[in-house]
């Protein structure tokens, strides 16, 4: 079990809420932290990153010692997670935790992905685990903590951590669909295809009771394909007619030869960097399992090495995933 970080701030755990105190001065302090916080964001929508991250930065320094200015550092580590500063967010979750932060969960998933974006894949699993033990929702987390293990300790030690759980009955749809697709990709990994249909066809049955949006439709449709599917499933062709505008459903107009990957880059070009090398890795994945499915192995390893690019993805599935195939692709290519 993760223990909690320790306060880098010198004002002591949990001072709790600002709301209701007797003290005229902090309450000052705190309201123009909040305006300071309003006009940060502002900033920030208006493209100075720059500018809107030093703002809450004095917004924090004003804002006394309180559950609300944890909760700051919290959206504080989010922003310079996004723009590919990790290492920076790891210190403003920590903070953040141990000021007592009002979503304790959020913070150590928050701080679990910051730690695997390093690469620091051991810490990022404590982490993960103790989201999951304070709240975080299970299939989420056991997702999470599938992806850390296969970069640690390779993919039998994946696949039992994304075991089916009687737990992850509780959980939201969306996650329990993904953890399913998960374990379809593993399981294709591991070389157990009636296990991955297995998989696929439970993700499928989720999604068609719960509905499908667009980025799910893209994994299912990419592993059907994969499988030798022709043809769209009827939820999966709804989910894109849905989000024509969607990033994944312009993915999957690509994938399947209405334009090239410089078009999506064109496409994701306003999304923040962290988000976009995120769905290109995604999409450079795909690209390397349809390579896969045309015999092409040269084609997929240049895919898969793709998806690895960007050492910021760390985090993230698909950069794992794409690592696994681009080693069984390396031992089918003869010199």
């Amino acid at each position: 079990m993760a223990q909690r970080p320790a306060n880098n701030n010198g004002d002591g755990d949990h001072a709790g809420s600002i709301v209701g105190r007797s003290d005229r001065a902090a309450q000052i302090s705190f309201v123009s932290a909040v305006m300071a916080i309003a006009e940060a964001d502002d900033i920030l929508a208006g493209g100075d990153v720059a500018g809107g991250i030093g703002l809450y930065r004095a917004a924090i320094r004003q804002c006394p010692p309180s559950t609300e200015r944890a909760d700051f550092q919290l959206l504080l580590g989010g922003i310079l997670f996004e723009q590919g500063d990790a290492a920076a967010a790891v210190t403003e979750f920590q903070a953040a935790l141990a000021a007592g932060c009002r979503y304790t969960y959020e913070g150590w998933r928050r701080l679990g992905f910051a730690h695997a974006a390093l690469g620091d894949y051991a810490v990022a699993r404590e982490a993960m685990a103790a989201a999951r033990d304070s709240g975080e929702d299970v299939a989420f987390a056991t997702q999470a903590l599938a992806i850390m293990d296969l970069a640690r300790h390779g993919l039998k030690a994946a696949l039992r951590t994304a075991e089916p759980a009687p737990a992850h009955a509780g959980a939201q749809a969306e996650y329990r669909c993904r953890l399913a697709l998960l374990r379809a990709d593993l399981q294709r990994l591991a070389g157990n295809r009636g296990a991955s249909l297995t998989d696929l066809e439970l993700a499928a049955e989720t999604a068609r009771t719960n509905g499908l949006d667009a980025e799910l439709a893209l994994w299912l449709a990419v592993l059907d394909h994969h499988f030798g599917r022709s043809e769209l499933r009827p939820d999966i062709a709804a989910a894109f007619a849905a989000e024509p505008d969607h990033w994944a459903t312009r993915a999957w107009q690509i994938l399947d030869g209405a334009g090239t990957r410089d078009d999506l880059v064109q496409h994701l070009a306003n999304q923040v960097s962290t988000q976009r090398a995120e769905n290109l890795a995604i999409f450079d994945r795909y690209a390397g399992l349809q390579a896969l499915g045309r015999g092409d192995a040269v084609a997929a390893r240049i895919a898969f090495t793709a998806a690895r690019t960007e050492p910021h993805t760390r985090w993230c599935a698909d950069y794992h995933l794409a690592g696994v195939d681009l080693l069984q692709v390396a031992d089918s290519i003869v010199p």
